[in-house]
């Protein structure tokens, strides 16, 4: 087939008319790349080929603009382009966003856990969950959470909870009553909230909370 015309259709964008007819739309990147002028002759072999470039270019260009305003799991990310892209075009982009160091599961994993036992609190267990919740694989959520462990006691983690959202000690019956059920919804263990507990009465004597 032969190049026969490309005409404007949008800003940056040209149709390119093969044998008189439009047979695409490609933006002016690819068409300088490609060295498409009239008169070039087009299998469509390579035809496919520049659509493929075009799509893989856009979902590029969808996956940086994603990545600009939050970080993301490999597999959330996915999952947007998926919405607009197939399985090859969506893989090679996520490859892409990996070389480029834009994508890395093992060094957000471990932000994402650090940050919700610093700020939010969290135990363990939530923050397998949520870690979970974001697509991060089995193997690489245990390695996360074995360092992280080494890093934060739950109980003391459970402590600067009681305190943040309870106020300090003593707890009446009606406030160990919310404290208890607070925590349990965070994800901490009856154990970890009573030893918490008794750990922040010692600390700081008055009334028995318990």
């Amino acid at each position: 087939m032969k190049i026969t015309d490309i005409v404007p259709k949008s800003p940056g964008f040209y149709t390119i008319f093969l044998d008189d007819k439009p047979r695409a739309v490609f933006n002016e990147e690819i068409i300088v790349e490609a060295g498409l002028r009239v008169g070039n002759e087009v299998t469509i072999a390579e035809l496919k080929e520049l659509r493929e470039a075009a799509l893989l270019r856009k979902a590029k260009e969808r996956a940086l603009y994603l990545l600009g305003y939050r970080d993301y799991s490999r597999k959330e990310l996915e999952e947007k382009l998926l919405k607009s892209y197939d399985e090859e075009i969506t893989e090679k982009t996520l490859q892409r966003m990996e070389e480029f160091g834009f994508l890395n599961d093992e060094d957000l994993s471990r932000k994402y856990a650090v940050h919700l036992a610093e700020n939010k609190l969290y135990p363990p267990s939530r923050i397998r969950f949520e870690l979970a919740k974001r697509g991060f694989g089995q193997f690489l959520i245990e390695d996360v959470l074995y360092e992280l462990e080494e890093q934060y006691d739950p109980v003391e983690l459970a402590c600067r909870l009681i305190l943040r959202k309870y106020g300090y000690p003593p707890y009446d019956e009606k406030r160990k009553q919310q404290l208890f059920g607070g925590l349990a919804r965070s994800g901490y263990r009856y154990g970890q909230i009573k030893e918490a507990v008794n750990r922040l009465s010692e600390e700081y004597p008055g009334d028995d909370p318990e």
